[in-house]
């Protein structure tokens, strides 16, 4: 559901309070109960589920206050640890970049590349 993007389906809908920020919450209705997981899709190449539980009131429609607190809470916690994946990842491909430049100038010398990355 998530990587259709399809907000359309049944059962997933945005989660009301978050305005734009992707929240998204899953409804299934079982004999046993109602079931529902919020999650985030805004972020590329991470999907943060940020609270699943099971529905106790069969009268009361809304989400109580306390889960939309925790949801808040984890999804404050979700964007940090994204933005720490973002640099981390950018911080490796500058890393990768700089190795790939020295095996470059390495190969154009006469001495072989090993003496190059293991210097006496």
């Amino acid at each position: 559901m998530a990587e259709k993007d399809d907000n359309d389906s049944e059962g997933v809908k945005p989660l009301k309070g978050f305005g734009g920020a992707g929240v998204l919450e899953v409804v299934e209705e079982e004999r046993s109960g109602a079931y529902r997981a919020v999650y985030i899709v805004k972020f590329t190449g991470i999907v943060y589920v940020l609270h699943a539980f099971q529905k106790k009131s069969k009268t009361v429609i809304k989400t109580p206050v306390e889960k939309i607190d925790k949801i808040r809470n984890r999804l404050k916690a979700a964007e940090k640890h994204y933005a720490q994946w973002v640099d981390e990842r950018a911080r490796a491909r500058q890393r990768s970049v700089g190795l790939r430049r020295r095996w470059k100038r390495a190969a154009g010398t006469s001495s072989p590349i090993w003496d190059f990355f293991n210097p006496i």
